[in-house]
């Protein structure tokens, strides 16, 4: 069976456009696990908490476990969505940037 000349083209966009569009936000939100500010309670003692999640305190169980598994999700997705770049990039002949990469 083969498939739709249409098909094709919305798939060439999809793999082009998404992975560009959803990067930079999905690294920031992956690296704002590490992002603390200290603050004081009312009993004066100074804490360190998230900065965007302001009931989850720097150095918990909690913040261990959600630092571990986006250094994780850091290590797979970084390299993962270079790759498809170069995939990407290799398949398309109509894009007006192309990077050239050395390795």
């Amino acid at each position: 069976p083969s498939i739709p000349t249409g098909f094709i083209s919305v798939m060439e966009i999809y793999s082009s456009v998404v992975p560009l569009i959803f990067y930079i936000p999905i690294i920031t939100t992956l690296l704002d696990v590490y992002a603390c500010e200290r603050r004081v309670t009312l009993d004066g003692d100074p804490h360190y908490y998230l900065r965007r999640h302001c009931s989850v305190e720097c150095d918990s169980s909690r913040h261990t476990d959600m630092t571990i598994w986006s250094s994780i999700a850091l290590g797979l997705f970084v390299p993962v969505a270079s790759y498809h770049r170069i995939i990407v990039q290799a398949g398309s002949d109509s894009m007006n940037l192309i990077q050239h990469p050395r390795f």
